[in-house]
């Protein structure tokens, strides 16, 4: 990207209103972002039957239009930058904060003036604007930093949540729960954007656009051939144009690959010429020593050994008269090399010269010395260098390692506290009004009596997980339970009144079975046949006792927990459901799977064949096969006989 130079986001370490680290094109982003709401262009279905998230998302994408809009995302991204990855100072982020308050303000004032008319479309705009900033905010963050885009990817969904809440507290004063950003963004994106909200949506829509028309264009032409050529043809896609310039390469680089025929016939290949072999070695001689005491792998030469036999490349040139025995025709003996070349070989062979003689220095035992010398110095000159490049390159991906733990430890690492705690008093204003107010000690800039103030606490219940096994003690599953249970109580009510008698009786007798003196014996039946009745107060102690059995007592009441069969289900129900369970336990038994598979390799076993069955087939086949072929011959009639025996009609 040409906005970006920076790979990572620890690179940033300081940024300020007037000259930031980058300049992202903002208003595409938020353009991007519209396009991918309900009602925006990606919406077809919406666009179509043109329903009202159409005209909403219409008029976002005219406030988002406005500069005022693109500066107050410019901020916001540089405050959320601060709060996820903490690179930014206090007074960076207050100096953005403060851009944002004026920013803000211009942006309120245009959604005023642009939907006065309309004051629902003005209220959606306004609780919309927060969750399209936390998603231009990810996509820029996903685009900019190259090194970081697959940890914002595989964290995408913790770094919007993250993004979101910082956002919104930056605009509004007062924090969100996680649930609640997640429910509006499911609210206001699409799926795909809310599934994948690292894609580009422009290019998956232009995607999706190319698709549905090569395929309607497939539909109507399935029976026409293709053309090429033609002005009025339509184009190539790019999916084509890209297969096209692939196999136009893989071409290019397979011909490249061929070995090039020289117009140099082999009579005339420089290789004929030793001089310049040899001159050529003791070049690269020279060239990998002065390269490796550059290096510091050997030391500089003395005068006496630059001027030894063994480094006679490196002697003084001596005046001679000699020339090599080169064609002056020829290309090689023109230029300055070439006379460099010239000088080189007739110092050599001046009687003054300190170098060895041409026919020393031509014979092939002194080239091949020659050449094992300089090789095993270019050898050992690249092996130091792939040595420190394999250790250069070690050392760069420990280091992107731990930049790597390092932003992932940060993007796991919760809010700063001020974004975290949701509370809330009514006469707030948000932070960015804050920022407006020179010395402003707290938010309550309104000056608003105490008793117009609310003061708001928000906190998440704690959600216990239910067994399976306990019923749902909420909505209809609860009346159907209490239903249930009273009809129990009733019930259990009416056998003890219909056992009162006995009951009362067992709990005359004493341990050892006999009745106490202070107990009166209970009166028999009288002339009706009718037990005598009980008096209320014992009545309404066995009524109690009922109740405190089923749902326990007043200090110590607990749910029941039901082990039964549902009570909408019926036996016949329970019962079918048991055996086609029981039925499915026995096809997937272990027993079966030791007939069908082997158990080591778990592979299908051979199709089992039965002996007998295999027997009888064969003999009924045998038996059919002999009732064809055996049996008496047939008599055949003479030829004069056949004649006299009557036609067949």
């Amino acid at each position: 990207l040409d906005w970006c130079t920076y790979r990572s986001v620890l690179d940033v370490q300081q940024a300020s209103p007037e000259k930031a680290p980058m300049e992202p094109p903002f208003l595409n982003y938020l353009r991007e972002v519209a396009s991918g709401m309900r009602g925006g262009e990606g919406d077809v279905a919406a666009r179509a039957a043109e329903a009202p998230s159409v005209d909403r998302v219409r008029g976002l994408e005219q406030i988002l239009a406005r500069t005022s809009a693109q500066q107050v995302c410019r901020s916001l991204f540089w405050l959320t930058f601060g709060a996820l990855f903490d690179q930014l100072s206090a007074s960076d982020l207050q100096a953005f904060r403060a851009c944002l308050g004026q920013s803000w303000y211009l942006l309120s004032l245009a959604i005023l003036e642009g939907m006065s008319g309309d004051r629902k479309l003005l209220d959606w705009i306004s609780a919309a604007l927060p969750f399209v900033f936390a998603q231009a905010i990810y996509r820029i963050l996903v685009d900019a930093f190259s090194e970081d885009r697959s940890l914002f990817i595989a964290h995408a969904e913790k770094l919007i949540c993250k993004a979101t809440l910082a956002v919104h507290f930056e605009v509004t004063g007062f924090q969100i729960l996680p649930d609640t950003a997640e429910r509006e963004r499911k609210r206001l994106f699409l799926k795909q954007m809310v599934k994948n909200p690292h894609i580009n949506q422009n290019d998956f829509q232009a995607g999706q656009r190319r698709q549905e028309k090569l395929e309607s264009q497939k539909t109507n032409n399935c029976n026409q051939p293709l053309r090429f050529g033609p002005e009025d043809n339509r184009p190539l896609e790019e999916s084509q144009i890209d297969h096209v310039m692939q196999g136009r390469s893989a071409e290019r680089s397979q011909r490249s690959r061929q070995p090039k025929r020289t117009p140099v016939p082999a009579s005339l290949s420089v290789d004929r010429y030793a001089y310049l072999t040899s001159q050529g070695e003791r070049l690269l001689e020279k060239q990998m020593r002065e390269q490796a005491v550059i290096l510091g792998e050997v030391e500089p030469l003395d005068a006496e050994d630059a001027l030894s036999p063994k480094h006679g490349a490196d002697s003084p040139k001596q005046d001679g008269n000699q020339s090599p025995p080169l064609n002056s025709s020829s290309p090689r003996s023109q230029g300055t090399s070439a006379s460099s070349d010239d000088e080189h070989y007739a110092s050599s062979q001046s009687p003054h010269s300190s170098r060895p003689h041409s026919s020393v220095a031509d014979s092939p035992s002194w080239r091949r010395v020659a050449r094992k010398r300089s090789t095993a110095l270019v050898l050992s000159t690249m092996a130091g260098l792939h040595e420190s490049v394999r250790d250069r390159r070690q050392r760069e991906a420990k280091e992107r390692k731990a930049r790597q733990e390092l932003l992932a430890k940060k993007i796991a690492e919760p809010l700063s506290e001020a974004l975290r705690e949701r509370h809330l008093v009514t006469t707030w204003v948000s932070p960015c009004q804050q920022s407006l107010v020179h010395d402003a000690k707290d938010r309550n800039l309104l000056r608003k009596a105490s008793a117009e103030a609310f003061q708001l606490t928000m906190a998440t219940r704690p959600q216990l997980m239910r067994p399976v096994s306990l019923p749902d003690l909420t909505g209809s599953k609860a009346l159907r339970e209490q239903q249930r249970l009273r009809k129990g109580l009733h019930e259990s009510q009416a056998s003890n009144q219909r056992d009162d008698g006995a009951s009362v009786d067992r709990a005359s007798l004493g341990k050892d079975g006999r009745r106490p003196a202070n107990v009166s014996k209970p009166r028999a039946e009288d002339a009706t046949g009718q037990l005598p009745r009980m008096g209320s107060s014992t009545l309404n102690d066995s009524k109690t006792a009922t109740r405190e059995r089923l749902l326990g007592t007043t200090a110590n009441r607990g749910e029941v927990i039901s082990l039964g069969e549902p009570a909408r289900l019926t036996a016949k129900v329970v019962t079918k459901r048991l055996e086609d369970q029981d039925v499915a336990n026995k096809q997937v038994s272990f027993a079966l799977y030791e007939k069908e598979y082997d158990v080591f390799t778990n592979k299908k076993k051979p199709t089992r064949i039965d002996g007998r069955q295999l027997r009888d087939e064969e003999g009924a086949i045998l038996r059919e096969h002999r009732e064809l072929f055996g049996g008496p011959a047939v008599r055949h009639l003479p030829a004069e006989l056949m004649l006299l025996l009557p036609a067949r009609s």
